[in-house]
């Protein structure tokens, strides 16, 4: 063979073997997929995967910051459910000296106002005179239809309330949920029982469904749908120096039941 032929000119020197016309159409379109082409060829070789960079990971959780929950270990010796994680949150909101529960209520006002997407009052420690956390806040409708009484009852899991001293209220709700869905109509019965009883502006009021997914809430639009994940994060980023071990502990075993990490 000279040096400028070509080696296409072999083929008509050889015998093609014989193959199952058949055989072959079926075999591709058992593994013949477009995908599997794309990954078995020489594209993914051409490609250079970007450099791994934490910073925007640190930044996003602020991990660097002070006592940050995720230098904690989480407990292990028991599956905490919504109780258990709610009734810690107000256990824990509620707990140390004044000054250190007014730091921490209105740290966890200022995550539900950062996670609400609307409006919220700024609210500064020297703006209250009274304050209050209250877990399962009962609430209670009676509806009259046909001459027959109907008697809706409910719990709010979580409810921080402040008086200020311009005699005016406000305050952050939380309905928080794991592996439990609403019922119909829970959260409109939430909002009319804050409204009358709490006397809240709910225009500016941060009311949020806190879950491990968001949800649809189109039907109650005073309500913001909010992931654990969203609303741990800005928690973490409000609590500064009104923390503790045990309550960063327990913040780091919020993470795990919500998302087994």
């Amino acid at each position: 063979m000279s040096g400028n032929a070509s080696w296409l000119d072999l083929a008509g020197q050889f015998p093609t073997p014989p193959y199952g016309a058949e055989a072959l159409a079926w075999l591709d379109r058992r593994f013949g997929s477009a995908r599997s082409q794309v990954l078995s060829g020489n594209l993914t070789g051409r490609i250079r995967p970007a450099q791994y960079d934490a910073d925007s990971l640190l930044e996003l959780f602020d991990i660097e910051g002070e006592g940050h929950c995720f230098t904690a270990r989480a407990h292990e010796w028991a599956r905490f459910h919504e109780p258990q994680i709610t009734g810690g949150l107000v256990h824990f909101l509620g707990q140390g000296d004044l000054e250190v529960q007014l730091g921490r209520c209105l740290a966890f006002y200022r995550a539900c106002a950062r996670c609400s997407g609307g409006e919220a009052r700024d609210i500064d420690a020297d703006d209250v005179i009274d304050w209050e956390v209250i877990e399962e806040e009962p609430t209670l409708r009676e509806h009259g239809a046909s001459g027959r009484k109907r008697v809706e009852r409910g719990r709010i899991d979580i409810l921080v309330e402040f008086k200020l001293e311009d005699g005016a209220k406000a305050g952050a709700a939380v309905e928080a949920k794991f592996d439990h869905t609403l019922t119909p109509g829970q959260l409109r019965k939430y909002s009319a029982h804050l409204e009358d009883e709490r006397e809240w502006k709910l225009e500016v009021a941060p009311l949020l469904l806190v879950t491990r997914q968001p949800e649809d809430l189109r039907s109650d639009k005073l309500w913001q749908s909010v992931t654990w994940w969203r609303f741990m994060v800005a928690f973490e980023r409000e609590i500064g120096r009104f923390d503790c071990d045990e309550f960063r502990r327990f913040r780091r075993t919020i993470w795990k039941a919500s998302y087994g990490q």
